[in-house]
C-alpha cells in the first residue's frame, strides 16, 4: 500500500510532511532542516549522472523507503544492465537541489525539498510532448503514490507529492 502523500499546492501539508527547507526565509536551504531532513540512499542498481557513476541519491528522509523500493522493483523487472541502458532508464539526472519552481519564484521547486526525482533527462526533456520512459519504470514510482509529471509536461520528473 503506497503513502497518500501532500499535495503540491498545500504548503501546511507539504512543511508537515517534508519540512520547511528555508524556515528562515534568507532564501537558501536551512542547514537545520538539511541535517533532520536529508538523508542518502544506495541505488541498488547502477545509476548514472554525466557519464559517472551515482553512488548515492541524496532524498527527503520522508521518501527513502518508497524510493528504494521503487528502484528494486525496476531491477526486478529489468534486471540485465544492457536493456536499462537501453531504456535510459539508468540516467540520473537528480533529486535534492534548493531552487525555486521554474516559472514561479515564489514557491520551492520538489528538488528543494527532495521529494522530486528526475530520471532520463536527455531523452525526456522538458515540455518534450512525449516520453520513452518505460511504463513498467513509471508504474514502479506510481505504485509507492509518486506522481509522474510525463509524458507532455516534465516527462523526467517523478515526485511525491500529489498535483490534484
Amino acid at each position: 500500500m503506497s503513502t497518500l502523500w501532500p499535495k503540491q499546492s498545500d504548503l501546511a501539508g507539504m512543511r508537515k510532511t517534508f519540512g520547511n527547507p528555508d524556515a528562515n526565509g534568507d532564501g537558501a536551504a536551512d542547514p537545520a532542516w538539511v541535517a533532520s531532513h536529508l538523508t542518502t540512499i544506495v541505488p541498488p542498481y547502477p545509476l548514472f549522472y554525466a557519464g559517472k557513476r551515482v553512488k548515492k541519491i541524496t532524498v527527503n528522509k520522508a521518501i527513502a523507503a518508497a524510493v528504494l523500493r521503487a528502484l528494486n522493483t525496476v531491477l526486478k523487472l529489468f534486471p540485465d544492465a544492457k536493456v536499462r541502458a537501453k531504456l535510459g532508464i539508468d540516467q540520473f539526472d537528480g533529486c535534492y537541489n534548493f531552487r525555486v519552481k521554474r516559472g514561479n519564484p515564489n514557491s520551492l521547486s520538489m528538488h528543494a525539498y527532495a521529494a522530486g526525482l528526475d530520471f532520463s533527462a536527455k531523452r525526456n526533456p522538458f515540455h518534450a510532448k512525449k516520453s520513452d520512459l518505460p511504463a513498467e519504470f513509471v508504474k514502479a514510482f506510481t505504485d509507492e503514490g509518486a506522481v509522474w509529471l510525463g509524458p507532455t509536461l516534465d516527462p523526467m520528473h517523478i515526485q511525491f507529492a500529489r498535483t490534484h
